[in-house]
């Protein structure tokens, strides 16, 4: 595994939760899942230098995806509000860049996500050269 920067999932869907995690794990990183808007916050407010990633599903119960992110953005820990952080939505109302920027975020997943496509964003993040 890497020595650097895990990646931070918050996914409320089991299903969903276990394949993103694999896909993280086969890449050679690793990865915290958790399945809340609330626990996604507190885990990053407890550990703020730990992650490189945060990919954030955009439905969630009780503490949305949107309203997730714009509390890790409002926190006073600095790291919290530069860390990048990616919606990973089938909604396709958050298909588009300056929608997501608009929500704090710093782009997009479509599900189901790829290996292909999350590699480039856990290298430039998470992994050390």
């Amino acid at each position: 595994m890497s020595q650097g920067k895990k990646v931070l999932i918050a996914e409320d869907d089991f299903f969903t939760r276990i394949v993103m995690g694999e896909i993280v794990n086969a890449l050679e990183c690793d990865a915290q899942i958790v399945a809340s808007g609330e626990e996604c916050y507190s885990v990053l407010e407890e550990n703020p230098d730990l992650f490189g990633l945060v990919l954030v599903d955009i439905h969630m119960p009780e503490m949305s995806g949107v309203d997730t992110t714009r509390k890790i953005r409002e926190s006073a820990i600095k790291q919290l509000q530069d860390i990048p952080i990616y919606a990973v939505t089938g909604d396709q109302k958050y298909h588009e860049q300056s929608v997501v920027a608009a929500c704090g975020m710093n782009g997009f997943f479509i599900k189901p996500v790829t290996a292909v496509e999350l590699n480039s964003l856990l290298y430039k993040y998470c992994k050390t050269a």
